[in-house]
């Protein structure tokens, strides 16, 4: 049922821009819904919240009576159980002979009850642990999203600079050919020299190498796409609403207390709360635990007439030695709390490198995208100006292709920096404990 659910949704999610008719393609927003969606990470995650709200109802229900239901049929001509089962239908006599009894029938239905009074508080403190328990797995769910997110954020970005990618060898392969046809040109007119010709053909044919490639890295793009949200949303010719000339975000500053944000953090904390009170709970079960039950029975002889008879008391149970049971389980919960604090501290230095890592590859990935930028508005001036130069003849071939070259190196470092950027900013967002959509 959960799944049909999440393949609606689904069907809702990518069909909403359609209906509504105001999204120019893809969004990464409707990316990362139908992820959390449909993907297994989410849903296994959903299922571990369920499990841990589950865990609180057992324990609650620790706090209620317990009622069982019965009925027993039992024969014999064993003299004291028949005497008894004569006794129990109220039908006993002392006329007859106790020690030789006639085969004795009797059919027996009880309903018992019984309900802890008083335990030392462990019910308590395993309430207190569940609860801790369920923090945790929402906390851990929240972390599970917030990984999705980013994987389905990258490949996106990726998706996107595949394409934009492909667009640059189309243009390198045009540009080739357009200064092919102008060097045949200038060959038949006995301006150029037939090794012009010869260098932009062999410079034509690997540029179509390069767009094949280029073609094939779109396509697995959209694969790794489809495999980041859990299902296939993504075909070639799917457009992204992506604008390749929009506004960048600015890059968030640096700043430790952003640690106390991630999920990881907050699940960890709990978790060691949760060990502290396991200890506490097992020291409590030194306490003696006190108990109310009450039963009713019916005795009938051939089912009917029953005869109604009751039982009810209070018992102490405490327990004076345990084989040192209590001392290793104390000694095992007090080892876990341990492990739990120097797990904390570990998590507390992995996530502050994290932190640190994160920002200083996007504040990296910023700087490397304003020198492509430079690099690609003045290695599209040399172009223009070489090409010019060599239509004229003052420019030879090996001029023109260095520039050509140089012009599509250029293009390709800077939507690489600009995605770079992207992706890079996607995980310092995550790694703060954030949104990683970008804002």
């Amino acid at each position: 049922m959960n799944r049909l659910i999440n393949r609606i949704a689904l069907v809702a999610i990518v069909a909403a821009p359609v209906w509504g008719d105001t999204t120019p393609g893809l969004t990464l927003e409707t990316c990362l819904q139908a992820a959390r969606a449909t993907h297994p990470a989410a849903e296994a995650a959903e299922h571990r919240i369920r499990a841990a709200a589950a865990a609180i109802d057992e324990v609650r229900a620790g706090f209620l009576p317990t009622v069982s239901l019965s009925g027993m049929y039992t024969r014999t001509d064993n003299p004291p159980q028949a005497f008894f089962m004569q006794l129990n239908q109220r039908r006993a006599s002392f006329d007859q002979d106790f020690n030789q009894p006639d085969d004795t029938e009797n059919l027996r239905l009880s309903a018992l009850a019984r309900i802890t009074l008083l335990d030392g508080g462990q019910r308590t403190v395993s309430m207190r642990m569940a609860g801790l328990q369920a923090l945790s797995a929402s906390e851990r769910a929240e972390a599970v999203y917030q990984e999705l997110t980013f994987h389905v954020t990258r490949a996106f970005y990726l998706l996107q600079q595949a394409r934009e990618n492909l667009r640059v060898q189309e243009a390198h392969v045009e540009r080739i050919r357009e200064n092919l046809r102008v060097a045949r040109a200038r060959h038949d007119a006995g301006a150029a020299l037939k090794t012009d010709v010869l260098h932009l053909e062999v410079q034509e044919a690997e540029a179509a190498e390069q767009l094949i490639r280029a073609g094939n890295q779109a396509r697995l793009a959209i694969s790794a796409l489809n495999t980041a949200i859990g299902s296939t949303l993504v075909d070639n010719a799917t457009p992204l609403a992506l604008d390749p000339q929009s506004p960048l975000p600015d890059l968030p500053g640096l700043n430790s207390s952003d640690l106390e944000r991630r999920p990881e953090w907050a699940a960890w904390n709990h978790e060691t709360e949760a060990g502290a009170l396991d200890v506490e709970r097992i020291r409590r079960d030194r306490w003696p635990r006190l108990s109310a039950f009450g039963s009713v029975d019916w005795d009938s002889e051939v089912s009917s007439d029953f005869e109604q008879s009751y039982l009810a008391g209070a018992v102490v149970e405490w327990d004076a030695f345990t084989g040192y049971r209590r001392r290793s389980e104390q000694a095992r919960a007090e080892a876990r709390r341990l492990e739990l604090e120097a797990g904390r501290r570990q998590l507390e230095q992995q996530l502050a490198l994290e932190l640190e890592q994160a920002y200083f590859n996007a504040h990296e990935a910023r700087e490397r995208l304003e020198v492509a930028r430079r690099a690609t508005v003045s290695a599209g001036e040399a172009y223009r100006i070489t090409r010019s130069r060599y239509e004229e003849g003052a420019a030879d071939i090996t001029e023109l292709l260095t520039a050509q070259v140089g012009l599509t190196a250029a293009e390709t470092r800077g939507l690489n920096a600009r995605y770079d950027y992207l992706t890079a900013l996607a995980n310092y967002q995550r790694a703060r404990g954030g949104a990683t959509t970008p804002e």
